[in-house]
């Protein structure tokens, strides 16, 4: 079939085909075309997914992205869609170049590719269930049945950090409800009224982080006593900062606002009292949750289940396979020899996103040493 330079298809529904830089997959009876959808001046618009019998009638399906489904890429420039079927997971996964797009998740995706390119497989969406030891070699178990084996395992699973169960939560996140208080974050509400929950240090460093960014901070405390768990020398910072006010046996009970946050209403757990403040930056620090559930029983944790790791595994956690190998654990080894920690799920970690990059360039290190990989 010869077509002419140029030819534009339509779909069945008479609309124009969006097959500009885009890729083909044959499935079944069927050849599934995904295309390139952009906006006049070059921003995206979606992926659009046609399907044909024939290479010359087109039908529209769906969008396999769209600015509906990942409304973060409105300024994003999405280019060449390719899809692949992974066998092992029976998974299709959609590839694509993008350009100009502010995201925290922009090095993440450079470092997949360039892990790809050394050869590393990877499986994702895909869920690790759990970690058989009793073998020669490590078999990793993964939601579906899918089964790795591996000479050594680091686990960089990090944690979910804890919300406040209040209504309208979950739409204000990245629109004035932050985890972290960071020069990114604080742009946004730079000499505006904030909170900062939580009685730890991590709050009190924020609250005064703010405060030298010109903002006026409500430090929300639930317990009636500041210094309970947070360093004293934080503690005297932040009584004789004119721009810090500690709301202390006081909780957030309710979120107001447009598009983004503008007020809060406190409560004061011993007098009831209420009062609706203006916020534009609420910063939460209540804690995380690691995400090693999979691993109880099986690894030693700590009480909040955070990874214990070399040396501060408790003698009585490491069994005879230890003394069997005539080593203790290695940096960032956990109780299982061969298994590795690093980032916030590790116990100790100090929950930064340089600090996790740091331990597990460690951690590989460690891991050569295991393999017996010689540099």
């Amino acid at each position: 079939m010869t077509f002419i330079n140029g030819t534009q298809f339509i779909n069945t529904a008479g609309d124009a085909v969006h097959g500009h830089g885009g890729s083909m997959i044959k499935v079944g009876g069927y050849y599934y075309w995904f295309g390139e959808n952009t906006y006049p001046n070059g921003p995206f618009a979606s992926i659009p997914v046609y399907r044909s019998t024939d290479l010359h009638t087109w039908e529209f399906r769906n969008s396999a992205l769209s600015l509906t489904s990942a409304p973060e890429l409105r300024n994003a420039g999405v280019w060449r869609p390719r899809v692949i079927y992974n066998a092992r997971t029976q998974q299709y996964v959609l590839f694509v170049r993008k350009e100009n797009y502010p995201s925290p998740m922009t090095e993440n995706k450079a470092a997949s590719i360039q892990a790809l390119k050394f050869g590393a497989r990877m499986y994702f969406p895909s869920k690790v269930t759990t970690v058989d030891t009793s073998g020669e070699r490590l078999g990793i178990s993964l939601f579906g049945g899918i089964e790795i084996l591996a000479r050594a395992v680091i686990i960089a699973t990090g944690a979910h950090y804890r919300s406040l169960p209040i209504a309208r939560w979950g739409e204000f996140e990245n629109a004035g409800i932050y985890y972290a208080c960071t020069e990114l974050e604080v742009r946004s509400c730079a000499g505006r009224e904030v909170a900062v929950v939580g009685g730890a240090n991590s709050a009190g460093q924020a609250a005064l982080f703010l405060s030298s960014r010109g903002c006026t901070v409500d430090l929300v405390v639930r317990g009636e006593d500041i210094g309970a768990r947070m360093s004293s020398y934080l503690v005297n910072r932040i009584v004789s900062d004119p721009m810090i006010s500690v709301r202390a046996s006081t909780e957030i009970t309710a979120l107001e606002g447009d598009t983004s946050l503008e007020s809060v209403r406190m409560t004061n757990s011993v007098t009831g009292e209420e009062a609706v403040k203006p916020c534009r930056g609420l910063f939460c620090f209540i804690g995380a949750d690691p995400a090693s559930g999979w691993l109880y029983g099986d690894c030693s944790v700590d009480g909040n289940g955070f990874i214990r790791t070399d040396a501060h595994i408790p003698t009585e956690d490491l069994g005879q396979h230890w003394q069997n190998l005539g080593r203790g654990p290695l940096p960032f080894e956990t109780s299982i020899p061969g298994v590795f920690a690093a980032g916030d799920v590790r116990h100790g970690s100090i929950k930064r996103a340089a600090a996790a990059v740091g331990e597990g360039a460690s951690a590989v290190s460690s891991v050569h040493q295991v393999v017996g990989v010689r540099l």
